[in-house]
Parts: C-alpha cells; structure tokens; sequence
C-alpha cells in the first residue's frame, strides 16, 4: 500500500528510521516535555488549534446520561447492537432489577459492614429473573418475527446492582437478509412492556462487491462535553459501523457510570452496529479483585464465531474487510493463546472474499507522544512480524489521548509491506488530550493532541479514504483535518510479495 496526500504541502516520502533510533529520543524526554508541550508549530502539522482544557464526568444527572423522566419502572433502556456470526446480530438491553426491593435494599447496606472475603461473595455474574425478546420485521410497526434469549444476568460489585442485563441474537434460526432495514422492539421487565420502536440496516454481503462501505473509528470516548461533540461528528459523518478501540466508559469501578455511558451512546449503538475492544479502563478492580466483570457482562463480544477462547480478542468479517480485535491487557507473548489464535485467524483470511485486513487493539505499537510511551513494547516484539507476514493494511490503537498516523512502518523503519498505525485515543475522556511529544520520528506522518473521530471508507478492492475529523472544525466542515487516499500496494494484494521482498532485502 502506498499513501496518495489529498491535502498540499504534506510530506508523501518516508525518511530512514530504526525503532532504536525512538528508544534513545527517550533520554531527551525531560529536556523536550516544556518545548513539546508548547508551540505546535515544531511539532505539529496544524499550527493554530487551540487546546481545550481537561474536563470531568458530566453529571450523571444530564439529559443524556439519566435514565429518561418519563420511562416506567419497567422500562428498557440502554440498547446496542452488535455482530453475532454470519448474518446475526445481537441485541443488548437493560431493564431495571429486582434489587430495587425494600428487603433487598436492607441487606444490601448490611453487605458493606461484612468481612471483604465475604463480600467478594456479592461480586460476579449471576442468572436473574425476566424474560428477554426482541420482536422484528422488514416495515414499521409490523414485527413478523420474535426471538427469545436466554436468562437474563445480573452482577453486584460492592454497593452496585446492576440492572437486567439481556442479550437476544436475531438470525440464528435463519441468516438476516442483507443490507435491509429491519424494525425492531425489545421487552421490559413487566409484562406487555415493550420499547419504543428503533430501525437498523444489515450489514451487506461479505465480498468486495459490498464495497464502498463506510467505517467509523473512535477511542478512549469517556462522557464529557468532548465526548458528546465527538459523537456529534460521528453522526454527521454517517458511519455504516463503528470500532471503538478501547476505554469506553471510564467508569473506573463506579459502575453506575457504566449506565450512564450506554445511555449516552444508546441513541447511536440501537441503530447501527458498534465494534469494542477492551482498554486499560475496562479492567476494573471489583471489591479489591482485578476483573472485566462490566466489559464482558454488557456486551455480546463474538469471540465464539472466530474461534477465540476469550471475548478479549475476536474477529468478523463485514463487506469487504476481515477486522480483528486484539487484546492488549490479556497474555499476548509468542506463545500466548492469543498469538496462536492470532496466527491461525489470520492465516485463514482469504484477501479474495475480504481484501481489507484491519487490526484493533488498545495500546499503540507506534507512538511518539510521551505518555504511555512503548507501553506495548512486548506485545509489539510478539506479533508485529505476523501482522506484517500477512500484510495487515491498517491497525488502528488508541490509549493515548492524541490523533498521530504513522507511514508503514516495520520495526521502526520504512517497509511497503508493512502496516500504516493509526491512533485514534482521542475521543473525548475526561483525562484530557496527551500534550507532549517526543521530536518527531520518520515514521509519523502527522500527528496532534485535539479530540476528534476518524472514518474509513473502503471505496474498493485497491483504494480506501482515510479522514480524521478534529471536534474543533464544525460538525459541517467539508474538509478533515487529515484525510489521505490508502492505495494497496502488490504486498497488500498479494500475500507472498511480503516473502519476496522479504527475501529482496
């Protein structure tokens, strides 16, 4: 693959670069933090954006965030949809729990005053009562089919109870049509309470002929103000789907965040699919234990139907693009069943059917800004050379709260059969942009620590356009702040020119 510069000016040649060459930058680290930090003119490619300050949680009594004034007792809320194996997509939902008893409520507050071994009873993932439907159909008020889930769950992490939590997934007994709209309902916890009516399109039909489709790509989301200006863009830039590459919440164990979180986003993951890997903030510590007990419990992460052994990493294929998501904080040596399952899911691509290939994960290979720097070192050393064996075209990171997009790059140098690394960790956390920057690599074809979203629009079997969307430029601005034109080189097209150049070197 090769870069085609849509915007004047832009630098379209890769100088030389060794990933050494960023390790020693790191003895200048302290000297660079006050000039970095400054003016973006040395360091940037925009020069004028201004910085917003970092910014809290917004009250969890904000429209957005609180449950609705005039939902009942019973109501459902928090929807999201999400892919479930070929042709099926899975729908999540929260009803209210039967912990809202005065008997239950009792002995709650007496819970906290136990010893903690007997409190690390409470946390943990358990079977509650209520029944789970989603009913649907191709028209508007008319649902000609109904599915049925399994029990509902629940969990309670020291004062928490979550709600019901529900998962439905439609298309088992038959694969949804494609690229249709399908109208749907999903119950509440009494009887003859449903939803309101919300409508999503199918994915099309996996192959190049579903191309152009649209990817939206975001990060490290959080709920603030920033955060709701970048979903903002987001629907002005009509993604067909969406990957969010980690951080989701930041509830940081205050599980009521958790809710607060999936109602703000609600109005755009119930219609249409939103992909999620896991980040740092996802691994919570739950009554003093280290746990993904939210993450895993809330939504359907389709490890299953990729073959995967852990909803920490899983892949799909949608319209013309095999994604996989990896998991940066579960064990991801050489020898890790990760690696293995790494191996094996992306040996079995066919670049005929899919001939995208992206990457998701949380913590960046590439990054030149000072925080979080080669956190992702190990992981790096251990499946960076797969990626590139099976020409990977982009991986998309987030983690660090700023937007940098890399060349293709390979252990720090410039290779044509290697991926572009694009991080996007800049959706709009409370934590702030990360401000600092080593001097710039070769391999940082631009970079800037403004919030803001990123769309790929397949366009076909050879080209995709990349844009990133800074929150700062009105939500109707026509031009992205960067956009660049991917062209798939023969590497990308061609599995065993990897090998050849490999040997050309």
């Amino acid at each position: 693959m090769y870069l085609s510069r849509s915007r004047s000016g832009m630098e379209t040649a890769m100088g030389s670069a060794s990933f050494a060459r960023q390790a020693l930058t790191v003895v200048l680290a302290l000297a660079c933090v006050t000039l970095c930090a400054g003016s973006q003119g040395d360091f940037s490619n925009s020069l004028h954006f201004v910085r917003k300050a970092p910014k809290g949680h917004l009250p969890a009594t904000h429209t957005r965030l609180a449950r609705h004034p005039s939902a009942g007792p019973s109501a459902p809320e928090q929807i999201h949809i999400s892919l479930a194996g070929p042709g099926a997509v899975a729908v999540n939902w929260v009803t209210p729990g039967p912990e809202t008893s005065s008997s239950h409520s009792i002995l709650h507050r007496l819970s906290r005053h136990l010893p903690i071994q007997l409190r690390h009873a409470r946390l943990g993932r358990r079977l509650c009562p209520g029944t789970s439907i989603v009913q649907y159909g191709l028209e508007s008020g008319v649902y000609t089919s109904q599915a049925r889930g399994a029990v509902p769950t629940c969990y309670s992490v020291g004062d928490y109870d979550s709600g019901v939590l529900h998962e439905v997934v439609i298309g088992l007994d038959g694969p949804l049509p494609a690229s249709t709209d399908i109208f749907y309902r999903v119950s509440g916890s009494g009887a003859g309470v449903w939803s309101e009516e919300y409508a999503f399109t199918t994915p099309p039909p996996v192959g190049p002929a579903s191309l152009p489709y649209r990817l939206g790509v975001i990060g490290d989301l959080g709920q603030t103000e920033d955060s709701l200006e970048t979903l903002e863009h987001m629907v002005a830039s009509g993604p067909a789907s969406v990957m969010l590459v980690g951080d989701l919440s930041y509830a940081d164990g205050d599980h009521e965040r958790w809710d607060t979180w999936n109602r703000m986003v609600s109005p755009l993951t119930s219609r249409s699919v939103w992909m999620f890997t896991e980040g740092n903030h996802e691994r919570e510590r739950a009554s003093g234990v280290p746990s993904w007990l939210a993450y895993t419990s809330r939504f359907h992460l389709p490890h299953a139907a990729s073959g995967s052994g852990s909803p920490l990493y899983y892949s799909y294929d949608l319209a013309g693009a095999h994604v996989v998501m990896l998991g940066s904080y579960t064990d991801h040596g050489a020898d890790s069943d990760q690696a293995e399952w790494l191996a094996a899911d992306l040996a079995a691509v066919d670049r005929a059917r899919t001939p995208w290939l992206l990457v998701n994960m949380h913590a960046p290979f590439y990054s030149s800004n000072l925080n979080h720097l080669r956190e992702a070192e190990a992981m790096r050393v251990s499946m960076e050379t797969l990626l590139r064996q099976h020409a990977v075209d982009v991986v998309f990171a987030g983690h660090v709260h700023a937007y940098e997009r890399s060349y293709h790059v390979y252990d720090g140098a410039p290779d044509p059969c290697a991926p572009i690394y694009i991080n996007i960790g800049d959706g709009g956390n409370r934590e702030g942009p990360d401000t600092h920057w080593l001097p710039r690599p070769d391999w940082s074809a631009w970079r800037e620590p403004s919030f803001g979203h990123g769309t790929l629009d397949l366009l076909n079997s050879t080209h995709a356009q990349w844009r990133w969307v800074r929150n700062k430029d009105s939500v109707t601005a026509v031009d992205a702040a960067d956009a660049v034109t991917l062209v798939r080189s023969e590497c990308h097209m061609d599995r065993g020119a990897v090998d050849r150049a490999a040997a050309a070197a």
